[in-house]
């Protein structure tokens, strides 16, 4: 299995931790708090047959 790691970086307030957890949980927060410090999550998703496991 390939890994791939991807760091999201922005401004504050802008939904990076919204738009994460919308691809890996499928969930969306109305009324999110906000954020400190660093999180790291692991989703498995296929690409063209081949099996990809990304680190956020």
């Amino acid at each position: 299995m390939t890994t791939k790691k991807i760091l999201i970086t922005g401004s504050s307030a802008v939904g990076k931790t919204s738009l994460v957890n919308r691809f890996i949980y499928d969930r969306f927060s109305e009324l999110p708090s906000a954020s400190i410090g660093l999180k790291v999550d692991k989703k498995e998703i296929q690409v063209y047959g081949q099996q990809v496991a990304l680190i956020l």
